[in-house]
């Protein structure tokens, strides 16, 4: 998801710094290593220093709340998260509100044939409200990126819906300002 958030950036003209914190997977790395630089266990001031120069600097972490994902968390002006939607996924990120409140939540994976999907799309609005953004679908297009570290079609479902998600952060983003 983090790919597909920079690269949203990058179409809408921002400079973008991206950072790998993720020692052991560094997917996002794999799938851009043009754009994406591999730096696992630094600092927060670390990783400020990292973004100068740069409009947005997008930090990809574990999902944890290990060290290194609160380095992350430490440096970040903006905390989106990733989240699925099965019962441990919501456990897990109602665990990482025991470390911080995310700015966006962004629902991933998501399938609307499934009542469960459209359970925890309720939940998660009632508990994060105007934090939800759009949910990014399930598509094998991804499981396909995933396998092959290659990217996504622009056209694909998910990359359509991350820029969505992008123009969500920018105006609020732009509100705060």
């Amino acid at each position: 998801m983090a790919c597909l958030f920079a690269l949203a950036a990058l179409d809408a003209g921002r400079s973008v710094r991206a950072i790998d914190t993720d020692g052991l997977q560094a997917t996002s790395h794999k799938w851009l290593p043009d754009l994406f630089v591999s730096a696992p266990g630094l600092s927060a001031d670390e990783l400020r220093s990292m973004s100068i120069g740069y409009d947005l600097t997008v930090i990809d972490c574990p999902p944890s709340v290990l060290p290194v994902a609160i380095s992350a968390i430490e440096a970040a002006d903006w905390v989106l998260t990733p989240t699925g939607l099965s019962a441990g996924d919501l456990q897990a990120l109602m665990d990482f509100r025991t470390v911080t409140d995310p700015h966006l939540v962004i629902p991933v994976r998501v399938d609307y044939r499934r009542t469960l999907h459209h359970q925890a799309l309720e939940a998660l609005k009632d508990w994060f409200g105007e934090a939800i953004t759009v949910p990014i679908p399930n598509s094998a297009a991804v499981e396909r990126a995933q396998i092959e570290h290659c990217g996504l079609p622009a056209l694909s479902a998910p990359a359509v819906a991350m820029r969505q998600v992008y123009e969500q952060f920018s105006t609020i983003e732009k509100e705060r300002a």
